[in-house]
């Protein structure tokens, strides 16, 4: 059994985490979500998730300052930025930060599933190559 891919959804905002988790639940995701920044990065520690959809304002820590310690503590979690504050000066500094993409709310369910599609895809492919390189390995 393939196990599920597990994403970190990371916004202070209450009705939209819920929203967020029960419909990335129902297409076979694993959802993990967080109010606050210091709470998701305490959950990356614990369980490294394959993806993480961050809020660009948070109440303790700036969802960019967020993704930038995920991607510290797990090079390869794919993090997806969500936003109803969006500046060219953020969609720049999120993308050289290492965010997959940046999304404006209010945004469309299925063009956000299909970017979380898209990153989950990606996140398999790398394990995969990885997987391969150690046998590889293993094998000489």
């Amino acid at each position: 059994m393939e196990r599920k891919l597990s994403i970190l959804i990371v916004d202070d905002d209450a009705n939209l985490r819920k929203t967020l988790r029960d419909i990335l639940k129902a297409k076979g995701y694993q959802p993990i979500s967080c109010s606050i920044g210091q709470e998701a990065l305490n959950k990356v520690k614990q369980d490294l998730p394959s993806l993480a959809l961050i809020d660009l304002r948070l109440e303790d820590i700036s969802g960019l300052e967020v993704m930038k310690r995920i991607k510290d503590l797990s090079p390869e979690t794919e993090c997806i930025i969500l936003t109803g504050y969006a500046s060219q000066e953020s969609a720049i500094q999120a993308v050289n930060l290492g965010a997959y993409s940046y999304l404006k709310k209010p945004y469309d369910v299925d063009q956000l599933l299909l970017t979380v599609q898209r990153a989950a895809e990606k996140r398999k492919a790398e394990e995969e190559k990885e997987k391969l390189q150690a046998q590889l390995l293993q094998a000489q």
